[in-house]
């Protein structure tokens, strides 16, 4: 068990970890070279907002938040992405993600006990990756995976800054921080497919940071190599 003083640190540095994770990834989308899923982001922020709230009254104290932050920031993000992409739902997946998740969040509304809230939110979360782990998969270049990955570091910050830990305060921090690693995980599999492809001359398309439509999702067309 980590003391007070030690706590205090441990949620400093988390929410240092968040602002510098989201700093450059806001960069990334003013300079075109990440292209965010509103629908994602619309769903996390709501999430996040909700589980730092179970987890403040399940005891969490001073991890919950860089919680918080992440909520705004998710938030924000959102917002820029619909603004510079104005296309919520693009995909039919899409539409299946935000039914799953205004499901969960209906269950959350109707127990109010912080475990229920945090199962619900968690899988609310996790819906809230489909999409942009589809875009992933097609799409490899369109996410930075330096930002997701300190996001996972910060959520074992998180874990570790937590002033009560049970199953309401440890779920939604542990369950984020995988999926994470996942998304990285994801992304460097897809990236060095694409590269070797490239290299190939067999997919020009699939290594391009903004080809394609970003708002639907959809596979890249098929093409044919021809020598000139």
């Amino acid at each position: 068990m980590t003391s007070p003083p030690d706590r205090l640190w441990l949620s400093a540095a988390a929410s240092v970890l968040s602002l510098g994770a989201f700093a450059p990834y806001f960069w990334a989308i003013l300079r075109g070279t990440a292209r965010p899923h509103a629908l994602s982001w619309l769903i996390w922020s709501l999430a996040t907002w909700i589980a730092f709230s179970a987890m403040l009254s399940a005891g969490g104290g001073a991890g919950a938040w860089p919680v918080a932050i992440s909520a705004l920031a998710a938030l924000c993000i959102a917002g820029v992405a619909w603004h510079r992409q104005p296309c919520l739902i693009g995909h039919p997946a899409d539409r299946l993600y935000l039914v799953l998740a205004l499901t969960a969040a209906a269950c959350w509304l109707i127990r109010a006990d912080p475990l229920w809230a945090i199962g619900c939110i968690t899988l609310l979360e996790v819906f809230g990756f489909g999409p942009t782990l589809h875009k992933a998969y097609y799409r490899p270049y369109g996410e930075p995976p330096g930002f997701y990955a300190l996001l996972a570091l910060r959520n074992l910050l998180i874990l570790a800054a937590l002033e009560q830990r049970s199953p309401a305060t440890l779920l939604f921090p542990a369950i984020l921080g995988l999926m994470c690693l996942i998304t990285v995980t994801l992304l460097w599999y897809r990236r060095r497919g694409a590269g070797r492809r490239a290299s190939a001359g067999t997919d020009r398309d699939s290594t391009n940071p903004i080809a394609g439509q970003p708002c639907s999702g959809a596979p890249p067309p098929k093409t044919n190599a021809r020598s000139p």
